[in-house]
This record gives C-alpha cells, sequence and structure tokens, in this order.
C-alpha cells in the first residue's frame, strides 16, 4: 500500500462505466461542466465526490472502470496529512 496526501482541490482521472456514465448525465444531461473524453473524465476530486458519492456503496454497481481513480495530488510526497 502507497500512503500519501492528497487535497480535495486536486484534480483526479477515471475511467467511467456504462453506469458512472448514466449517472454524470443525469446530473448534467450535455456533461458540459466537465472534462470528459469518450469515457474518461477529469475534474477535482470534490467534483468526483459531489457527482458520485451517494452512488458508492456496497452492492452498488461501479461508476468508475477497476474502481481506479488517478490523483495529481499538489501536496508533498510522503506527507501524509500529518
Amino acid at each position: 500500500m502507497i500512503v500519501f496526501a492528497t487535497n480535495v482541490n486536486d484534480m483526479v482521472t477515471v475511467r467511467l462505466t456504462e453506469h458512472g456514465l448514466k449517472i454524470l448525465r443525469e446530473r448534467d444531461p450535455v456533461c458540459a461542466r466537465y472534462n470528459l473524453t469518450g469515457s474518461t473524465l477529469r475534474a477535482q476530486l470534490w467534483t468526483l465526490m459531489h457527482v458520485f458519492g451517494d452512488q458508492m456503496t456496497m452492492a452498488a454497481p461501479a461508476c468508475f472502470v477497476d474502481n481506479r481513480l488517478e490523483i495529481e495530488s499538489s501536496l508533498e510526497s510522503g506527507s501524509g496529512g500529518h
């Protein structure tokens, strides 16, 4: 496991599943507010939490391919927020 610090304003990139795309389009039918290329979404972490947070429950369909996030942390490596 790798532990690192991040900030909710940092950028994240996810590949959306069909379910994730459906949820995003329900929130914004033309996805005008989001940096969406195909099924790849790039947004601030807080935006991802706002859009998909209520979908992140046990046994719910996955919104992200392999449940994977790529985070571009603006904080120093290894600081761990401590």
